[in-house]
C-alpha cells in the first residue's frame, strides 16, 4: 500500500508541499498518524495506530515519541509517562495485563531510578532503586509469604547488609550479609522459639564460627552446613538427685565459660520421666 497524506502543508525549501499542522498520514508499513506536523515531520500532539493493534496518543518531537504520552499495547498492558527520543524515559507508569505495576523512573526503556513494583497480588512490593531494568540498592521489599526485607539489592537479589523480617515460621528475624538472595557472612538470626544464634553464614547455612543459645543451654563452637561441628565448651554443670533408683528434681548450673561472661541458672524442677533402675540409695549425684 502506498503512503498518503491528507491535511494541512507548506512548500518545502525544493518547492514540493510536505506536511505541516493538522493532518492524517497513511503510512506504506499500516501505520496511520493523526495528529500535528512541523516542515514534514510528526511534532507536537498526536496518536499513532500501528498495525500491531498498539496506540500511542501525545507527544512528538522530530518523528518520535517525546515529552508525555500514554502507549497501550494489544497484549494489554499499558505504559504513562515521559518519553525521550521514542522511548520510555523520565517518570511513568507501566501497567501489565496481570495486574503488577511499576510507577517510577525510566530511561531508554528500563525502570531505572527510585520506583515501586507492586505484583499481582498487591501485597508484594518493592520500592526502591533501579538500575538498568533491575532492582539495584537499599531498599524495602514485600513478598508473596509477608515477609519484608530491608537492605541492599545487586541486580534484583538481596546483597550486602539487610535485615529479614518473616512473618510466619521457624524463624523470626535475620539481620546480617547476603549474597545472591542467600544469607551469607556474619549474621544474627532469632528463632520464633526464642532460640538465638549469632555467627557466620554461608549459602543460607550456618557455617563457620557461632553461637547458639536456646532454652537451657549454649553452644560455641564451629559450624558444617547447619551443623554442630568440632569441640566447643560447655559451660553447664547438672545436679541430678535420685530417690529409690528415680529421678526426682535436677538442676543445672552455668559456670563462667571463657567464651562467654554471663552465667545463667535453671531452677530445681520435677522430673517424671522414669530412669532405669539402680540399687535403692539415696544421694545426689554431680556430673560434668
Amino acid at each position: 500500500m502506498a503512503s498518503s497524506y491528507e491535511g494541512d502543508t507548506k512548500d518545502s525549501e525544493g518547492g514540493e508541499p510536505v506536511p505541516h499542522g493538522k493532518g492524517t498520514y497513511k503510512y506504506d508499513d499500516g501505520c496511520v498518524y493523526t495528529g500535528s506536523f512541523k516542515d514534514g515531520s510528526k511534532e507536537g500532539d498526536g496518536m499513532m495506530n500501528y498495525p500491531s493493534q498498539d496506540t500511542y496518543k501525545g507527544d512528538w518531537k522530530g518523528n518520535v515519541q517525546h515529552g508525555q504520552g500514554k502507549m497501550k499495547y494489544h497484549r494489554g498492558d499499558s505504559y504513562e509517562g515521559g518519553w525521550m527520543d521514542g522511548m520510555m524515559s523520565g517518570e511513568g507508569i507501566y501497567k501489565w495485563k496481570d495486574g503488577s505495576e511499576y510507577e517510577g523512573g525510566w530511561s531508554r526503556d528500563e525502570r531505572h531510578g527510585y520506583g515501586i513494583q507492586k505484583w499481582p497480588n498487591g501485597e508484594v512490593e518493592y520500592k526502591g532503586n533501579w538500575k538498568a531494568g533491575h532492582m539495584d540498592g537499599e531498599r524495602e521489599h514485600h513478598d508473596e509469604c509477608g515477609d519484608v526485607f530491608t537492605g541492599s539489592f545487586v541486580d534484583d537479589k538481596k546483597d550486602g547488609e539487610g535485615e529479614m523480617i518473616y512473618a510466619n515460621g521457624e524463624i523470626e528475624t535475620y539481620e546480617g550479609g547476603w549474597q545472591e538472595d542467600r544469607k551469607h557472612g556474619h549474621g544474627k538470626m532469632k528463632y520464633s522459639n526464642g532460640d538465638f544464634y549469632e555467627g557466620e553464614f554461608q549459602r543460607n547455612k550456618m557455617h563457620g564460627k557461632g553461637s547458639y543459645k536456646h532454652n537451657g543451654g549454649k553452644y560455641i563452637g564451629n559450624w558444617v552446613d547447619g551443623k554442630k561441628h568440632g569441640e566447643f565448651q560447655d559451660v553447664s554443670v547438672r545436679e541430678l538427685e535420685f530417690e529409690h533408683g528415680e529421678l526426682k528434681a535436677k538442676r543445672t548450673v552455668k559456670r563462667q565459660s571463657p567464651y562467654d561472661e554471663e552465667t545463667d541458672e535453671e531452677e530445681a524442677r520435677p522430673i517424671t520421666t522414669r530412669s532405669k533402675r539402680v540399687p535403692r540409695k539415696r544421694g545426689r549425684l554431680q556430673e560434668e
